[in-house]
């Protein structure tokens, strides 16, 4: 009997091999957690934009819900950057990976810098030109031209 059991026992396993087999010959689709992630949206760079924001920079920069915090002496709000006349995304990314004094080098990765710029790029005022494009979901990223 015991025997027996044994044999079913691999049988099941080699049952469940050549399915799996199959499954990649025949080009089954990869299980979701495989598959790509899509890029996200404009929406979701700013709100992560903003946590990141208040995680890293709202020691100095007030932001909006700060609660009455107090700005630190010459250093601009938030919504101030991106209403400063003829700002850009490629000033702000060059401001981001090279600091000035006393802006601390946090040493941001791209996709962080990204969505700092977004963040950014929602507290504009009406009308102004976009900083960064607010295309939809799976669309690449084109930045202006910095010149």
């Amino acid at each position: 009997m015991q025997a027996m059991t044994v044999t079913r026992g691999y049988r099941h396993a080699a049952v469940a091999a050549v399915t799996i087999w199959l499954g990649m010959a025949v080009g089954a689709p990869a299980p979701v957690s495989a598959q790509a992630k899509m890029p996200p949206t404009y929406e979701e760079l700013v709100v992560e934009g903003e946590t990141l924001a208040r995680r890293l920079c709202s020691s100095c920069h007030v932001m909006a819900g700060n609660g009455g915090a107090t700005a630190t002496a010459g250093v601009p709000t938030f919504a101030g950057i991106a209403s400063k006349p003829g700002q850009s995304a490629a000033h702000l990314r060059h401001v981001l990976i090279n600091p000035h004094p006393p802006m601390p080098d946090v040493q941001l990765s791209n996709p962080e810098i990204e969505r700092l710029l977004a963040y950014i790029d929602s507290l504009q005022p009406p009308g102004a030109a976009p900083l960064v494009p607010r295309g939809s979901r799976g669309s690449k990223p084109v930045y202006p031209d910095p010149s």
